[in-house]
């Protein structure tokens, strides 16, 4: 009785004449033979959409599918711009993120890039990927694709900004990236300044002011920056970053230079930065450029034996001096 009664509520009340009738098992044999002899797009139900092929990584489809611009899009454009190059994991870290980032949310990110790409609002790099060849090691892997931004991706940032397009650093141009050691160097550099923006995002931290590595270079900035005379010339040594934190705890902003080591350059560079940063101090320059008698220097490098090296590097100048 119980389930007689559980059967009558899911099919609400109809009567058996309007169900569908059962087939005979012939019939039914003769639907398995003729399936099998059928396509596999031909077995698909009628209201199944045909299936989509996978869309290639590196060339643009001549009809890709309808996308619609929200505006997570807007900002995930707003940031490229700003930082020039990102992966898909720090897009995630950017603006797809959880506490734990599930699944789902990378997914999304995944789809959104790509829907970017294939519409021309984004570019990818593919990175060069290291094979140990003879080692036994299996080497890096398959790296996450790295973008920038695209004509119609420049265009609404354009828009977003509301200036024109010559105020506006041009995007990174494909064909001119040679130096592969130094975009793995500004991805590295991004990492930090990631961490920075989502520690403003969740209101632990202002960022009054951010110059990047671009910026510092720029006419504008590059006579303001450390040197140190070197054989009568003087070497500028320009930082990765430069930016301004402010703390609601502390009474005073933290002017930060910063510092991305890969590891690339030789304990020698290293201590000569670390002297024109000193007399940086010591002359006023950076009073007088930034408005900051006191600074800090923030380094991040690849591991314990790299810094325990530059640590050994700035034991040694301090004695010196």
């Amino acid at each position: 009785m119980v389930m007689n009664s559980f059967i009558h509520s899911q099919t609400n009340g109809l009567r058996s004449s309007d169900l569908e009738p059962r087939l005979p098992l012939s019939k039914v044999r003769e639907s398995i033979q003729t399936s099998d002899s059928a396509s596999p797009t031909d077995r698909l139900p009628p209201k199944c959409p045909p299936y989509v092929a996978r869309l290639p990584s590196f060339e643009r489809v001549a009809d890709p599918p309808r996308m619609a611009l929200t505006q997570r899009d807007r900002q995930l454009l707003l940031r490229l711009h700003y930082y020039r190059f990102l992966t898909t994991h720090q897009f995630e870290a950017l603006l797809f993120h959880t506490g734990k980032t599930p699944r789902s949310l990378r997914t999304q990110c995944q789809r959104r890039l790509q829907l970017l790409y294939h519409h021309g609002y984004v570019a990818r790099i593919p990175l060069r990927v290291t094979l140990d060849v003879g080692t036994g090691n299996k080497g890096e892997g398959r790296k996450p694709f790295v973008y920038v931004l695209d004509r119609l991706g420049l265009e609404e940032v354009v828009l977003i900004l509301g200036k024109a397009r010559s105020q506006l650093d041009p995007p990174p141009r494909l064909d001119r990236i040679r130096d592969w050691r130094k975009l793995a160097h500004d991805i590295a550099n991004n990492d930090t300044l990631i961490v920075i923006d989502r520690l403003v995002q969740a209101g632990t931290v202002e960022l009054s002011t951010w110059l990047t590595q671009r910026q510092l270079k720029s006419s504008a900035y590059k006579q303001m920056l450390p040197a140190i005379s070197v054989n009568g010339s003087l070497k500028l040594k320009e930082p990765d970053s430069y930016f301004v934190l402010n703390f609601a705890n502390l009474p005073q902003p933290i002017h930060c230079f910063y510092e991305e080591d890969l590891d690339t350059e030789v304990e020698s560079a290293w201590q000569e930065k670390v002297t024109a940063y000193f007399q940086y101090r010591h002359q006023g320059r950076a009073y007088e450029h930034f408005g900051c008698r006191n600074f800090r220097v923030l380094t991040k490098t690849t591991d314990q034996n790299r810094l325990a090296k530059l640590k050994r590097a700035f034991e040694y100048l301090m004695s010196t001096c």
